[in-house]
């Protein structure tokens, strides 16, 4: 499974891709919008993961442009999830938010999957 994946906050996005990589994910990460559209252009993505608030931008924009592009071509047979996830913490969890994010990923994906 191809995961594109897109956070700006470096430790994070280190973390999650590693935990991603381990559990046998081939991920391509990246720190804006942009260059998240243009790896779309370029690639075919399984699952695509993004930060809702990001240098260039707010990731469900680009949630909301695949959507349109997918209901606006003849390819119906695109069905990549896109998951949107906030850094913030959670009441109750005792984790900081990084490894709460990056522990979480995973089963996420698999219930996507």
């Amino acid at each position: 499974m191809r995961i594109l994946y897109v956070e700006d906050e470096p430790e994070l996005a280190d973390a999650v891709q590693q935990n991603l990589q381990r559990e046998g994910f081939a991920v391509d990460c990246f720190a804006t919008l942009d260059d998240a559209e243009a790896a779309l252009q370029a690639a075919d993505y399984d699952v695509v993961l993004l930060d809702l608030t990001l240098p260039d931008g707010d990731g469900l924009r680009l949630v909301q442009r695949l959507r349109a592009a997918r209901d606006s071509t003849a390819r119906s047979d695109w069905s990549a999830p896109t998951r949107a996830h906030p850094s913030a913490a959670c009441f109750g969890d005792s984790r900081s938010p990084l490894q709460r994010t990056a522990s979480g990923v995973v089963p996420a994906i698999r219930r996507t999957a």
